[in-house]
């Protein structure tokens, strides 16, 4: 009988890469999970060039593969705060490597008047944060390193739990599927003889094999894929019988979900210090990261990337329109200033807090066949000292 995939049995693994290493792989452990709001997408293609040479006739070869292309990752969790003040939320990964800097005092400069929760502010003068996504699904376990946020879509509204849809790009991906052992392989062997050599990567991926695997699994250094044997390390911990399972390994025990996710419609948006009463507030950054990819590096992907360009914080709010409302028509055209602050949850050490210090309006909309609505489209900007666009706070 067929084994299909669960949707509902995926999981996800986010482990921050070492400053110096970005694109290393590194192994996940239990804590590192993180629950997606729906499946994950992954993905890499390779760059397929066309094989122009004259043949004396019309049809095609094959095309040449030349290189990988930076692969892209995207998914969706819920704003969820841990609960106590100073603990960091279970997107803490995330979030350093889509703003740059986590505070947890007022030291360094970046960190300048903050002395509770855990704040995440931009800082162009660090490496941008990379990490290793591992990601199973079904009995397939794929594994990313040199991992980035391009972009992070905050989405706190009256009528939904808050969110945060993420996107970005990674170095390369690699894969453990399933197969069995075609022969017993004794205790401390480092080759194994299995049935489908090419449902596994030959690197960078780690695998479980039989009933006795340690708990950081066996990691594969290569594959020889015309004799279907896998070269692991360490060595088999037990010896394990032919037709044993050899398959993808992640974490799978130990942690417990405690996080709470949080309802938008609780807290108060404050514009230019006043309480405003709002039914959606969407906040994007988009970082602009660029993969060198034209490198001659001597490896068929990326090993390095920058963020030549500036980055963009813009979001929207919408509100119903009431009177107060038309000022907005002038702070667009005059592109006045205000302070921004949305919350997602209104009790400390289960809040988050989104500031944007300076937002300048574009036009408003007004919309609606019943009550209309107002739509304030705006962009954050910085002040001269810079990198104060956005901030984000769980406290």
């Amino acid at each position: 009988m067929r084994t299909y995939a669960k949707a509902n049995e995926e999981q996800l693994f986010v482990k921050k890469e070492a400053v110096g290493q970005e694109g290393v792989m590194v192994r996940p452990d239990v804590t590192d999970r993180v629950l997606a709001v729906g499946v994950a997408t992954t993905g890499q293609e390779r760059e397929l060039l066309e094989d122009e040479q004259i043949r004396g006739q019309r049809s095609r070869m094959s095309p040449l593969s030349c290189w990988v292309n930076p692969g892209e990752w995207s998914f969706t969790t819920y704003v969820k705060p841990s609960g106590v003040v100073g603990t960091k939320p279970e997107v803490d990964v995330l979030l350093e490597a889509a703003l740059g800097r986590k505070c947890l005092t007022n030291s360094p400069a970046a960190c300048a008047n903050w002395s509770q929760g855990v704040l995440y502010v931009l800082d162009s003068s660090l490496t941008i944060p990379s990490f290793s996504l591992w990601r199973k699904v079904g009995t397939t376990v794929f594994a990313m390193m040199g991992c980035t946020v391009e972009t992070l879509e905050i989405s706190i509204a009256g009528d939904a739990i808050a969110s945060l849809a993420w996107s970005g790009s990674f170095m390369r991906q690699f894969l453990a599927g399933e197969s069995t052992l075609s022969q017993t392989e004794a205790k401390d062997a480092t080759t194994l003889h299995v049935t489908h050599s090419k449902r596994f990567s030959d690197s960078n991926i780690r695998i479980s094999v039989g009933d006795n695997t340690p708990a950081t699994g066996y990691l594969i250094t290569s594959i020889d894929y015309e004799t279907d044997i896998i070269t692991i390390s360490p060595g088999l911990a037990e010896e394990e019988t032919s037709g044993a399972t050899v398959k993808g390994w992640y974490p799978t025990s130990g942690a417990v979900d405690t996080k709470k996710p949080i309802c938008g419609k609780m807290g108060v948006v404050t514009i230019d210090t006043s309480q405003c009463v709002v039914l959606t507030a969407t906040i994007t950054l988009t970082n602009n990261i660029k993969y060198y990819i034209d490198e001659k590096n001597g490896l068929a992907y990326a090993t390095a990337y920058g963020a030549p360009t500036f980055r963009d914080v813009n979001g929207t709010l919408t509100m119903y329109y009431a009177p107060a409302g038309s000022r907005y028509f002038y702070k667009a055209d005059k592109r006045e200033k205000d302070a921004l602050i949305v919350p997602a949850g209104d009790v400390s050490g289960n809040r988050m807090r989104v500031f944007c210090p300076q937002i300048e309006y574009k036009a408003p909309v007004l919309s609606g066949d019943e009550e209309v609505m107002i739509e304030l489209p705006f962009d954050a900007v910085g002040s001269a000292a810079g990198d104060d666009e956005l901030r984000i706070a769980f406290d």
